[in-house]
């Protein structure tokens, strides 16, 4: 076998060295490492292409996109053991794998197929069309795969090469748990409630609808007029039949909106005029949890004290924070219907240049849209509204030997993101750790 130490052909996990020498490049060697461990825990090329294309890992030309036979190509090609063939002259280059390791993982390929891009059954917090793309408008979708620790939302658009808005997936068990802790775990949406009638008062709140009201009664009034006219030519033959259709489907559709907006409004004019009511609405949403019912047989007084106990708790507003109060046990239909109640949509946007999330909140109830920035490791958010950083999951702090991705150091770095882009924040990285 000859030696040919001098080409190298833009092969992935190698680089020409300054002596012009072909030599393994250690940071894209990970990479090829990576995907012969996949493939022989069981996991089929398209598994491991969707994985790194959903982590945003770049192919060797830079693009975002992995294909299954990508990742077969590079599974099976010899290079990788050591051997480049050319014109049938077998060449000697430097080996990432050993002869018998290369084999075992391309004897194991057919074991693979049968999981070969096979979804598995996965029950999602968040129902389609409540999580939207900020950049195309396209839904969030769910979505995991066999044999792979990860989850995703990720935008509609991503099925087809040709329509990809490139707005980056979000991780699935994390936004799951940054929707469900931030809104509603500790009755945060009944304080969010409560707190916005202390600032803005419901008598104010309920001026500022019945203008609403009186707005969009003029415009519906106004679309039923342009109906009628838009009738009246087409009689009159002022239009012709294409262009009727059209500008009345138009109007029509413009009518079918603000009846829908006409109706909201008015649930949110009877809520406002009791605001104990409104409160009571909601209150009904925090079931008591399991930790205040009792143990030991059934008490109809006891149960009914408790009852009342957990009421008076709630209207009293007492400091429920990190108690967990609705429990995390709850069925995951009913958190879904609490989640679908009271938002209406989280708009997700992804800024390449900053590297960060920006997550736009809509609610279904008179309180005041919320904005989140959320930071590249999805491990740190901030309410930028009221300055709130606050983490997402478990902070992992590498020190003392720092890996560059330690908690203060990114926790700096959003920061002076948030900073940039709102102002100066008060709080500090103790305030987060608690």
């Amino acid at each position: 076998m000859k030696t040919d130490w001098y080409r190298v052909n833009h092969l992935l996990g190698y680089r020409k060295g300054e002596d012009g020498k072909i030599e393994i490049d250690p940071e894209q060697a990970k990479l090829i490492k990576r995907i012969y461990e996949s493939s022989l825990k069981g996991k089929g090329s398209k598994v491991i292409a969707n994985e790194l294309s959903e982590e945003g890992v770049p192919t060797q030309r830079n693009k975002q996109f992995w294909a299954g036979n990508t990742i077969l190509d590079i599974i099976k090609n010899p290079y990788y053991k050591g051997v480049r063939t050319q014109s049938g002259v077998e060449y000697k280059v430097p080996a990432i794998f050993d002869e018998a390791y290369w084999q075992k993982v391309n004897d194991n390929i057919k074991n693979n197929r049968i999981f070969s891009g096979t979804k598995v059954v996965h029950k999602y917090l968040l129902n389609k069309g409540l999580v939207c793309c900020g950049v195309c408008g396209k839904n969030y979708y769910g979505r995991k795969q066999r044999n792979s620790k990860y989850a995703y939302y990720l935008c509609a658009s991503r099925k087809s090469r040709l329509e990809d808005c490139h707005n980056r997936a979000l991780n699935l068990e994390v936004f799951e748990r940054f929707v469900w802790d931030n809104f509603f775990r500790n009755g945060e949406m009944y304080q969010r409630v409560t707190e916005a009638f202390k600032h803005g008062g419901s008598e104010k709140r309920l001026a500022e609808t019945n203008t609403e009201i009186q707005k969009n009664e003029k415009e519906i009034n106004a679309i039923k007029r342009k109906i009628s006219n838009n009738y009246q030519n087409f009689i009159e033959e002022i239009v012709d039949k294409e262009n009727y259709l059209r500008a009345k489907n138009s109007l029509e559709a413009k009518l079918q909106h603000e009846m829908e907006v006409q109706e909201a409004l008015k649930k949110e004019q009877i809520l406002l005029q009791n605001e104990e009511r409104f409160l009571s609405e909601i209150r009904k949403d925090i079931p008591m949890p399991e930790s205040w019912k009792p143990k030991n047989g059934n008490n109809p007084y006891f149960e009914d004290w408790m009852q009342r106990t957990w009421d008076k708790t709630l209207k009293g507003g007492l400091n429920l924070a990190n108690k967990g109060i609705i429990d995390d046990e709850m069925p995951l239909s009913e958190k879904k219907q609490l989640i679908q109640k009271y938002i209406q949509k989280l708009n997700v946007t992804f800024h390449h240049a900053q590297k960060y999330f920006l997550i736009e909140v809509q609610f279904n109830i008179p309180i005041p849209n919320e904005t989140y920035m959320l930071n590249n490791n999805q491990d740190l958010a901030a309410n930028l509204d009221n300055k709130l950083i606050f983490p997402t999951k478990e902070l992992i702090d590498y020190s003392p030997h720092p890996s560059g991705q330690n908690t203060l150091k990114r926790y700096k770095v959003f920061k002076k993101k948030l900073e940039k882009e709102v102002g100066e924040f008060e709080y500090t990285l103790k305030d987060i750790l608690g």
